[in-house]
């Protein structure tokens, strides 16, 4: 394809997308204002979004009726079955329930996604809205009062306690292992739950999936979102059939579980903070790319590749600035868990190998040194630059 094909290839492309999010941006806020019946609400939605509601819902011997019909059925069966929807969620998003019940059917719908707020309208019982010219979440009014005292129902309490913990067993073991096979995966969350999957745990892993695409599901496996290539994350892992999973405790995975968790660690803030101290950057970006950075590492990026990434960031106008931040960047790998070597850190896995009297496997330590990208051996000069003797220092 021509450079001038290629081109005009991509501007259409784009100038679709911009449609089709303009459409999606009228669907949600041109068509209700609050407050709303649950029959207004619903007039709103085409044939096939009420189906999906029924979907959801899982109403029987309804998939003929036309749109007037599903109408009338909807209303007459969602007050009875929105239990079903909510009974499904975490604490967050039961939060945001009981708020809105707290303030009369409406919260200000800052904050979320698209998706997110799509997600909301699927449900058939709350919305988006426009409210005195602001963008609202809203419940209809037949919701309201029939949803008031949720906030004190201990059994419902008691399912959004499992959920949420369901939830946060999940991102977890995402977040220090990558990606894990469906096997290994449902039975890590049997380890730490004390027994056999409540089959309700597939209907809360696929409806909070849907709601905050944070964990991808492809070929019999779950990834964390930051991961770009699981087959390569899976085969590493089997290529290290030598170890098993770093082993972890489940407040570990509960606290590594929270949405957007970080482990910010000594090496972590060394990183960011050099970078903050060193170039004109706002405090958000040094975040941002020291993130970047981290999650390139866990995912199991070689130095040059890395360098590079910088390279697109900053400019280095000397080569030792250049050196400097290399040598961080060796220290970082050399100190992060990382998903294809099952959760351990260059370090911690070489330290593993040399306890249980183990020879260093064939396969690449992945301690590297940047000058010449090549593995550290026990006699070499530290790579973190601190000019001791790599196991006198960071191979200690």
């Amino acid at each position: 394809m021509k450079k001038q094909d290629f081109e005009r290839l991509i501007k259409g492309l784009q100038a679709e997308s911009a449609r089709m999010a303009a459409s999606t941006d009228k669907k949600l806020w041109e068509t209700l204002r609050a407050p709303f019946s649950l029959r207004e609400a619903l007039s709103t939605l085409t044939k096939d979004e009420l189906h999906d509601i029924r979907k959801l819902l899982e109403i029987p011997r309804a998939s003929s009726l036309n749109k007037a019909a599903l109408t009338d059925l909807l209303c007459e069966q969602l007050p009875h079955l929105v239990e079903n929807v909510y009974t499904r969620w975490e604490d967050m998003r039961f939060a945001l329930l009981l708020k809105l019940i707290k303030q009369g059917g409406m919260v200000s719908a800052d904050g979320f996604t698209t998706g997110q707020l799509m997600y909301f309208r699927s449900t058939g019982f709350i919305f988006t809205a426009i409210y005195e010219g602001e963008r609202v979440l809203a419940l209809p009014n037949e919701f309201t009062e029939l949803l008031k005292g949720l906030e004190k129902d201990r059994e419902v309490k008691k399912l959004i306690n499992r959920n949420t913990e369901w939830f946060k067993l999940i991102n977890g073991l995402l977040y220090h292992y990558g990606t894990l096979s469906s096997t290994v995966f449902f039975r890590f969350v049997e380890k730490f739950t004390g027994g056999s999957l409540d089959p309700l745990f597939f209907t809360v892993l696929n409806d909070t999936s849907k709601f905050y695409k944070h964990i991808q599901k492809s070929h019999h496996a779950y990834s964390h979102i930051e991961v770009d290539e699981p087959a390569e994350i899976l085969q590493a892992q089997e290529m290290r059939a030598d170890i098993e999973f770093r082993p972890l405790t489940k407040e570990e995975v509960v606290r590594a579980g929270a949405l957007g968790y970080i482990e910010r660690d000594e090496c972590y803030r060394k990183f960011h903070s050099y970078v903050l101290s060193n170039y004109d950057i706002e405090k958000h970006d040094a975040e941002h790319i020291t993130q970047e950075v981290l999650f390139s590492i866990k995912t199991g990026y070689a130095m040059g590749e890395l360098f590079e990434m910088l390279q697109e960031w900053f400019e280095f106008p000397t080569k030792e600035a250049a050196e400097e931040m290399a040598d961080l960047v060796v220290y970082l790998n050399n100190h992060t868990r990382q998903w294809p070597n099952k959760g351990y850190g260059p370090i911690e896995l070489r330290k593993k190998h040399e306890a249980e009297s183990k020879p260093t496997p064939e396969q690449p330590s992945n301690v590297f040194s940047f000058e010449t990208k090549q593995k550290v051996g026990r006699n070499d000069a530290c790579p973190c630059g601190s000019g001791k003797k790599f196991k006198k220092c960071c191979g200690a």
